[in-house]
């Protein structure tokens, strides 16, 4: 079987099931985070150990106004989310298409920048910290 390449408008976050409109890209980061340790019977030498996971998702998207569809996240939803630190469940499919890559966990909204200028549309930035060990598993 030969790689193909992932259309990026085929890569959907969701956060309980929602997914934020308008969006223009996703940003996935993460992994193993080292903890170290130095212990007399390794003679002093630096150990490293996993000691967990470190990620994030970054989202961008265009600032609509109006009522949002069943299963959609508004600026307004991303806004208050990100103010209160909301937690949730989140899915990041990489493409539709049965067996393609996904990563599943909890999620910790951390902030939302919006951009604007005078000529063109308002777009808005999310991050979203991962705040479990994800799940990689396939659509």
């Amino acid at each position: 079987m030969a790689n193909t390449k992932v259309r990026g408008y085929n890569i959907l976050l969701t956060v309980g099931g929602n997914s934020i409109v308008g969006t223009t890209s996703d940003t996935f980061a993460g992994g193993g985070k080292l903890k170290e340790a130095i212990q007399k019977s390794d003679a002093g030498q630096t150990q490293y150990l996993n000691s967990g996971y470190e990620g994030n998702i970054s989202v961008s998207s265009f600032v609509g106004n109006g009522t949002t569809g069943t299963n959609e996240l508004g600026i307004e939803n991303l806004m208050m989310y990100c103010r209160d630190n909301t937690t949730g469940t989140f899915a990041l499919a990489f493409g539709t298409t049965s067996g393609d890559p996904k990563v599943t966990g909890s999620c910790t909204f951390m902030s939302c920048t919006v951009n604007s200028d005078s000529e063109e549309y308002s777009d808005c930035t999310i991050d979203v910290n991962i705040t479990s060990v994800p799940t990689f598993t396939t659509v």
